[in-house]
């Protein structure tokens, strides 16, 4: 998985606590005894990690583990999002603290590349309280922009001592009927936190990634992913033998499309493909019985013999070049790949 940066600010709470000193005179007038609010803390030891055991449950497998605070982490179909929070308990007009919660906000984002939906979680966890806290409660709203819609909402409310968890399920709005559609939406979970007799705290945005949605991907049915990671196709030396051995040695010599070198990108073209494969495997080019013409970069790529800035060819078997062929398709498919999307080649093994 990797970390990006939000496109959009994930919470608006950094300094909620500061700003309600500010205000106390004002809920004073308005007879508020005691006030709420939340702010980022960093971790402690008393946190147990993101894989504590009241996570486990409700936080899917790839988001266990440590990773950023306040950052998603992406892989194509699975978006996690993690931050530390220090809610307050203030009494009204002195602003002196009375009682605080840590907890950990978790969200995470599911996508399915085979149909125009997406599961976005969120989940508030309490990992300390002390002081006077009884009956604080989460609230939460689900929205969605104007790439999708929420089909399905189950608000993660309730006590913040019991760990409330809730999940909504968003509709892109890409009509399968309209070939070439693609659209990008994003879900938010608003949440804020009350308790009886207090004003509540500001409330806090946490907005997912951006989902991809289309069906334009050739040869797939209308689907999502999460398209600002960039994936990964693996040969190995195991299964792919003398095109796995071809490929290694063309990024050897300078030509990109290693996970440590520039991407490819992908070209869905019929006239430009065929261009760059005849560039590099002509069909004058004599082929030994049992092996066919192999170019690297790809043909179905923007970096091929044709458009791009140097290639390599090699006659290697057929076998491997076709069931090289075969992986390369369904790597398109499955990680819904689209003309000009980014991709590394990695091979593996030895």
């Amino acid at each position: 998985m990797a970390t990006t940066a939000p496109e959009v600010q994930s919470t608006a709470h950094e300094q909620g606590c500061d700003r309600l000193q500010e205000q106390l005179p004002e809920l004073a007038s308005r007879g508020e005894t005691r006030a709420l609010c939340v702010e980022t803390r960093e971790a402690n030891p008393a946190d147990g990690g993101p894989a504590n055991s009241m996570m486990a449950a409700a936080v899917p497998e790839r988001c266990m583990g440590d990773y950023p605070n306040d950052a998603w982490i992406i892989d194509r179909f699975v978006g996690c999002h993690r931050e530390l929070v220090l809610l307050r308990v203030v009494e009204v007009p002195s602003g002196q603290q009375i009682g605080e919660v840590d907890l950990s906000v978790v969200n995470s984002l599911e996508v399915d590349p085979k149909t125009l939906t997406w599961n976005h979680s969120a989940q508030v966890f309490r990992v300390g309280a002390r002081g006077d806290v009884n009956g604080v409660i989460a609230n939460a709203e689900a929205t969605c922009d104007t790439g999708c819609t929420v089909a399905t909402s189950t608000p993660p409310s309730g006590l913040v001592l019991t760990n409330p968890q809730g999940s909504m399920t968003a509709n892109s709005i890409v009509d399968p009927a309209v070939p070439g559609s693609v659209v990008a939406g994003r879900t938010s979970w608003t949440i804020s936190y009350t308790q009886m007799g207090a004003a509540p705290s500001e409330p806090a945005v946490y907005t997912s990634e951006p989902v991809r949605c289309d069906n334009a991907t050739p040869n797939a049915a209308a689907g999502c992913v999460l398209a600002r990671y960039t994936p990964t196709l693996t040969y190995s030396f195991a299964n792919n033998g003398e095109l796995a051995q071809h490929v290694a040695d063309a990024q050897a010599s300078g030509l990109p499309g290693s996970p440590i070198s520039s991407a490819l990108t992908r070209q869905t073209d019929p006239e430009l493909i065929n261009k760059n494969r005849n560039t590099a495997c002509p069909g004058s080019l004599p082929r030994p019985d049992g092996t066919e013409c192999d170019e690297y970069p790809f043909a179905s790529t923007n970096q091929g013999a044709f458009l791009g800035n140097g290639y390599s060819q090699r006659m290697i078997l057929a076998g491997d070049n076709q069931q090289g062929g075969r992986e390369l398709a369904a790597f398109y498919r499955t990680n819904r790949v689209m003309n000009f999307d980014p991709f590394y080649v990695e091979v593996v093994g030895s």
